[in-house]
């Protein structure tokens, strides 16, 4: 089916589910079930802002089989998915709007691993069924992409960010040492050990560094949200979760883990 507001489109599938579904759920960002509303459509929000949408407009929806209906549906409400797009009508509300009966295009079935194979051989048999998924096949794919793409980007950003931190800190203290060399030769002078004089030189490099890492944090955190917008696309959108651990900081020392 494709999804029409004013100028834009989006061809994505229309799946009618029951009203207490129990194996395809829709589910937010935090896992929680979400209802499906009794009149209108359910739209993942990023496809709902991809086409300009807001609660309450009108949707045309033209039908890419059958009969080739419009309907014109309004969206009734949003869930922050954070696999994929959908567009979701209860199931007898969608057979009603195609004039068709209780009819099924598809079924999501909980299988004991034991007998998969077996399953997957009577299927295939079938002339009528047209394509099998395994969502564990699904999970693996999408996290073997994370780990070459996304985790290979996070330590060439991490080696980057170390190597400038270090030549930053570096310069700095061989310029504070170079303005203040005489300072620190009459401090010698006039009886300073030299280590008392490098922690006054190294005292003033700590202090500047420590004011620095709040500021860092800060950065780094609207960086990492520029970063994780850029990433979101339709066939999945990483929650931006801000920890202790991502902060170098031990569990006590700060604040809860939240998720946005």
């Amino acid at each position: 089916m494709t999804l029409r507001h004013e100028h834009r489109h989006y061809r994505t599938a229309l799946l009618g589910l029951p009203a207490e579904p129990a194996l395809r759920q829709v589910l937010d960002r935090q896992g929680r079930p979400q209802p499906l509303p009794h009149d209108g459509l359910m739209l993942t929000r990023f496809l709902a802002e991809q086409l300009g949408l807001e609660l309450g407009d009108t949707i045309e929806v033209e039908v890419m089989e059958g009969r080739r209906q419009r309907l014109s549906l309004p969206l009734a409400a949003m869930v922050d998915e954070p696999i994929g797009v959908g567009a979701y009508l209860p199931l007898p509300r969608l057979n009603a709007l195609l004039g068709e009966g209780p009819t099924l295009s598809g079924a999501w079935l909980l299988v004991d691993s034991r007998e998969r194979d077996a399953l997957n051989d009577a299927l295939q048999a079938m002339p009528r069924v047209a394509a099998i998924g395994v969502l564990a096949d699904a999970e693996r794919g999408i996290r073997e992409y994370m780990d070459e793409t996304v985790l290979t980007f996070a330590m060439i950003f991490v080696a980057l960010a170390g190597s400038i931190a270090f030549g930053v800190v570096y310069n700095n203290a061989r310029i504070a040492f170079a303005e203040r060399a005489r300072e620190l030769a009459t401090l010698r002078v006039l009886g300073y050990t030299r280590g008392e004089v490098s922690r006054i030189l190294l005292g003033e490099i700590a202090l500047l560094t420590l004011a620095a890492i709040p500021l860092g944090w800060l950065i780094g955190a609207g960086f990492a949200l520029l970063l994780n917008q850029a990433f979101s696309n339709d066939l999945f959108r990483i929650p931006l979760v801000l920890t202790p651990t991502r902060s170098a900081l031990p569990p006590s020392a700060s604040s809860p883990p939240r998720a946005s």
